[in-house]
């Protein structure tokens, strides 16, 4: 609780002066929005060192890179099919779409450059260190009272509302979109989080990789919806089924005979979910 307070208490102090029109931050929105992220990783460092627990054990997790190769498959590629799936849907359903934004600057050929230029900008500025409080801090201690699944919306719920005057600062990517499928998307979003976390052995590298891939995959798509607040209830329905095929195939512990989970980041053996 400490750590969830903490959290909104740093970044909607950043953010709600903008959110509420006291102020203009203009040509400056992207970098308060990039401070404000921060919320989550100060957070989890302050509270780490209040309790006298190890930051360096807590950092290390982002140096867990020994995973299998599938993994980082997983988190790069998860993204790329919810939204290629949603796009499909979209047009099987009879929508118009029209070219996204950036292929009318710039060639199809240049999309995968700027999704790498992206997803590097997202990992170390733009979400990636979000992981470090999120799955990083606030999850291995509420999976020692809680199954995954429950843990998982529990941050889900901090986090989607952890954005929410994003979506009243003008400026943000954010800003005047749907509140509610959002959330929804990122209740399901914080499953697959989890299970990636759990199966990799607490790596928060390849859930930072995954954070980064999902806020750029959008960039290979080179084409937008006409009505976007379709678009926004069908990610939300994708996201969805792949999260429940994760609990129908793992279970509520979100983890397999083959999962790499094996301790938390204070080096204790988790308990049975």
């Amino acid at each position: 609780m400490t750590f969830f307070t903490l959290t909104l208490v740093l970044s909607w102090t950043i953010w709600t002066p903008g959110a509420l029109g006291l102020v203009d931050f203009g040509s400056l929105t992207l970098l308060v929005v990039v401070v404000g992220g921060f919320g989550p990783l100060v957070a989890a460092a302050l509270v780490t060192w209040l309790v006298g627990g190890s930051l360096r054990a807590w950092v290390g997790q982002v140096l867990r890179w020994r995973v299998r190769p599938r993994w980082y498959l997983a988190a790069l590629g998860i993204p790329l099919v919810a939204y290629a799936a949603t796009s499909i849907v979209y047009l099987a359903l009879g929508n118009a779409i029209e070219p996204s934004d950036i292929l009318q600057q710039v060639s199809v050929y240049a999309l995968p450059l700027i999704f790498v230029l992206n997803m590097v900008f997202v990992f170390l500025l733009g979400g990636g260190q979000e992981e470090l409080g999120w799955r990083g801090f606030a999850l291995p201690r509420l999976l020692e009272r809680f199954n995954a699944v429950t843990a998982s919306l529990v941050i889900g719920v901090v986090w989607a509302v952890w954005h929410l005057p994003l979506f009243m600062m003008e400026g943000t990517s954010q800003y005047g979109g749907p509140f509610v499928p959002y959330a929804t998307t990122v209740l399901a979003l914080s499953i697959l989080f989890t299970w990636l976390y759990r199966g990799t052995g607490h790596s928060i590298l390849v859930a930072m990789i995954l954070h980064a891939s999902y806020n750029s995959a959008t960039v290979l798509i080179p084409f937008q919806p006409v009505q976007t607040g379709v678009v926004d209830w069908l990610l939300a329905a994708v996201v969805w089924v792949l999260a429940l095929g994760l609990v129908a195939v793992y279970g509520r512990d979100l983890r397999s005979g083959h999962s790499e989970d094996r301790e938390t980041v204070d080096g204790r053996v988790p308990p049975t979910t």
